[in-house]
């Protein structure tokens, strides 16, 4: 009797252990070739945001551990061409021409680090009495998760296009 208990119980345990077993959904995550920031993506971007608000400046260089090596190349290829000009000294981050006194990322992921590539959150800015949110996309780069582009979604967009990619390919 005991040993059919036992010729039972093994065989659930093992089928339980294998239930319990996760595997990443990426094992690829690819890599980095700058510096970036410890954390998740809700935190790098709140850390990106107070970076932006405490400098009020759109020094590459200093973005660079914020930014996912594709937007960093984007925006210092920019910096070259003069018809992106108006477009550099407005606030890039931002749906706002006048970059905002604070910033709140709102929405927290809820996805392990290790099963996602890009998570979508959104940001609460505030400029004086003027409230508005935008979409910071955070991609993962090796272990750094980086702001990769800004979807503009605060109304009275400076921006020649909806997000900073798609703006600083439209010149």
């Amino acid at each position: 009797m005991r040993y059919s208990a036992l010729a039972l119980f093994i065989p659930c345990a093992l089928l339980l252990s294998a239930c319990t077993t996760v595997t990443p959904a990426f094992n690829d995550i690819g890599t980095r070739s700058g510096p970036c920031v410890e954390g998740g993506p809700d935190t790098v971007a709140q850390k990106f945001y107070d970076a932006r608000i405490q400098n009020r400046n759109n020094d590459i260089t200093a973005l660079r551990p914020y930014l996912s090596d594709d937007l960093a190349k984007m925006l210092s290829d920019a910096s070259h061409d003069s018809s992106h000009n108006a477009l550099l000294k407005s606030d890039l981050f931002s749906s706002r021409n006048t970059p905002p006194e604070s910033a709140r990322v709102t929405s927290a992921s809820t996805i392990p680090n290790t099963d996602a590539r890009n998570i979508p959150l959104r940001v609460a800015l505030q400029q004086g009495n003027d409230n508005w949110q935008d979409e910071v996309l955070m991609i993962r780069e090796g272990q750094c998760w980086a702001v990769d582009d800004v979807r503009y979604l605060g109304g009275n967009v400076h921006a020649p296009a909806g997000t900073l990619r798609q703006s600083l390919e439209k010149h």
